[in-house]
């Protein structure tokens, strides 16, 4: 008898009388190492098939439990787990697949461009690469929670350099996660344990930073998302206590909203943030499985989205980006897709990419 343990990311094996034999597999996403096995099954050859549902793929053993083959593996255009988006200068949307370790890129219209990085530690790799920001030339930056960096592409998905390491000094990081560019293109970094906001200049040199540890204002509990509005204005959303943060470029706060709950104004867990043109900022609140707008003050305006499958619908939100012409792009992460609406945002538009 074979068993997943999915947790554990191995096969065990037992026999009729539940007796221990033997087992195999380790956490990972190598050749016959697993990322969360769920599905089993034992062809009449003895060939062992494993179903790696993180890692999207099926895996083949022999009688001996040694790895064979595999396949699946999704293909380009097609999302695992989208976990931040942000728009190009042509309006191109790029979105951060935690699940296939890369960034893939699209036309408006869900169309598939190509892809940034792939599975690994080397330069232009990644490990949990978590949220992406452009700058004013095109440039990508890609921060990654596992290997505690920041990386920065040119427009074309070429690796051009990296800045951090794991650690509470000026410039390391401990799981940084969101990231936002302002207008002289210095980079604002969510260092989510550590907690606080560090900034770079565009070559990853430590500028300043601010917040630390605790609810009241101005710190943070569980910073996540980070947005830059025209004014230079930076608001930062906390996870753990539900609410929005705004501060001004030098990191001084200025007010905050929001408080537990699912009525109007109140949030669940929010994640991704976002500014448009007009000073609005929008918040991908995960757990209400909605988007909030409100503006600049944190006066609340109108929310859309539900929880479901359905067009218009949303299963945990995480990220979310605004282009120039006002159209709303959600990354619906557990629906495993990009869900685009209109300025009037209660309008969906038939787009979705997978």
């Amino acid at each position: 008898m074979l068993v997943t343990d999915s947790v554990n990311r191995r096969v065990e094996v037992f026999d009729s009388n539940g007796g221990f034999q033997n087992k195999f597999g380790s956490f990972g996403t190598g050749d016959g190492q697993l990322d969360y096995p769920v599905g089993i099954a034992v062809a009449p050859t003895g060939s062992i098939y494993v179903g790696d549902h993180s890692a999207n793929r099926v895996q083949r053993f022999n009688t001996s439990f040694a790895y064979e083959t595999q396949w699946g593996n999704l293909p380009n255009g097609q999302l695992a787990f989208p976990w931040s988006i942000a728009i190009d200068l042509a309006g191109n949307p790029i979105v951060v697949d935690a699940n296939n370790f890369n960034v893939q890129r699209f036309t408006p219209d869900g169309t598939f461009l190509g892809l940034i990085g792939s599975n690994g530690t080397g330069s232009g790799q990644f490990q949990v690469p978590e949220a992406v920001a452009v700058d004013s030339v095109g440039n990508v930056y890609v921060t990654d929670e596992s290997r505690h960096n920041v990386q920065k592409f040119d427009k074309n998905g070429t690796y051009l350099l990296g800045w951090g390491s794991f650690g509470t000094g000026n410039g390391q990081f401990k799981d940084p996660v969101g990231i936002a560019i302002d207008g002289n293109d210095d980079v604002y970094v969510i260092d989510d344990l550590n907690p606080r906001v560090q900034v770079f200049d565009d070559q990853g040199h430590y500028l300043r930073q601010w917040g630390s540890a605790g609810p009241g204002p101005g710190q943070f509990v569980e910073p996540q998302g980070i947005a830059i509005d025209g004014a230079g204005n930076v608001y930062v959303t906390d996870r753990s206590t539900n609410r929005v943060e705004k501060f001004d470029s030098q990191g001084h706060f200025l007010l905050q909203w929001g408080s537990a709950g699912s009525a109007d104004g109140q949030l669940n867990q929010p994640v991704g943030v976002a500014a448009d043109g007009d000073g609005n900022v929008f918040v991908a609140d995960e757990r209400n499985n909605r988007i909030e707008e409100f503006d600049g003050s944190g006066h609340f305006e109108i929310a859309f989205g539900s929880y479901g499958n359905l067009a218009g619908q949303f299963f945990g939100p995480l990220g979310i980006a605004v282009d120039r012409a006002g159209n709303v792009f959600v990354a619906d992460t557990d629906n495993a897709r990009i869900e685009v609406f209109g300025p009037v945002h209660q309008v969906f538009l038939p787009i979705v990419m997978h």
